[in-house]
């Protein structure tokens, strides 16, 4: 019985490691095509809801959109907080600092808990906060 129980132990704790990679290489992922086609079309502004709201999320987090030369950012509902928490990582509504609010856009439904808990972290990035109904 014992052994069962580690092994089943050891495999629950492996499976959560593969999905904490396996999400953190996809908004990897998400960033690099992000990037190349941003570089291939002279893109001004990207906007980004959901997952790609985290992907965009990530993006700003590594400086290359909402700053000075570097395309704008409206994120549309990111669900930062549910992707970070799935990859064992930050979320970036509590990291970043943006330094021109006019760059970055973040919209939020007031009332979606399900997917966006913690919205309200947004509010304290220096974005351009929004609420919606």
């Amino acid at each position: 019985f014992l052994i069962s129980l580690v092994v089943v132990t050891i495999s629950i704790i492996l499976l959560r490691c593969c999905v904490a990679i396996l999400v953190r290489n996809s908004i990897s992922k998400g960033v690099d095509i992000s990037l190349k086609y941003i570089q291939a079309h002279n893109i001004s502004i990207v906007i980004g809801f959901s997952w790609g709201g985290s992907v965009l999320a990530e993006m700003l987090l590594l400086g290359l959109v909402g700053v000075v030369n570097q395309p704008a950012a409206v994120l549309i509902a990111p669900t930062t907080a549910l992707t970070s928490s799935i990859s064992m990582n930050r979320d970036p509504g509590c990291v970043v600092r943006v330094e021109d609010s006019q760059c970055v856009h973040v919209f939020h439904g007031k009332y979606d808990q399900a997917f966006c808990p913690h919205a309200d972290r947004w509010q304290t990035s220096g974005v351009s906060f929004h609420w919606c109904e």
